[in-house]
């Protein structure tokens, strides 16, 4: 379960009727037009910022993202320390932001929209990054699945 906006909503991965209720009640408690549609507005609305010395779930959601984006190996603690600060500056800086460490919109919205780390498992491209810097292997999850898709394509033709 997740709390955002003042909303809790089952953190599932999916959209759904449930989660968009809860986006048009948080927009109707911020005098926002209640669309259902997680726009700049609602997306400020949404994002907490918080940044060392924060604790608590917006802090634990920002551990698990990291984690599961860049490979932070961050304990989910929900306590905003030194490494959590230098795994956020890390990540502002390689998406072109200001890595002051202070986890706002836009970082929020480009840790958890735009990038994704892909899985190199089995059955899977393998990883084309021997050096251990993991920047080359994060993009959008859409780019990601068409490269995917080209690449087993291709593989089929024999060529």
């Amino acid at each position: 379960m997740v709390t955002a906006g003042g909303q809790s909503t089952t953190a599932d991965g999916v959209f759904g009727s449930t989660t968009g209720q809860a986006v048009k009640r948080c927009q109707q408690a911020h005098g926002l037009a209640a669309d259902g549609i997680v726009g700049p507005a609602t997306w400020a609305a949404l994002a907490k910022t918080v940044k060392e010395g924060s604790s608590g779930p917006a802090v634990r959601a920002l551990q698990s993202a990291l984690n599961a984006k860049t490979g932070a190996g961050l304990a989910v603690d929900g306590v905003f320390g030194p490494a959590v600060r230098t795994a956020v500056q890390r990540f502002q800086t390689k998406a072109g932001l200001t890595a002051d460490g202070i986890v706002g919109p836009q970082t929020w919205k480009n840790l958890l929209w735009h990038y994704e780390k892909p899985d190199f498992a089995a059955n899977n491209l393998c990883d084309q990054n021997p050096d251990g810097n993991t920047s080359a292997n994060r993009g959008t999850s859409a780019a990601v699945a068409q490269v995917e898709t080209a690449a087993k394509a291709f593989g089929t033709t024999g060529r």
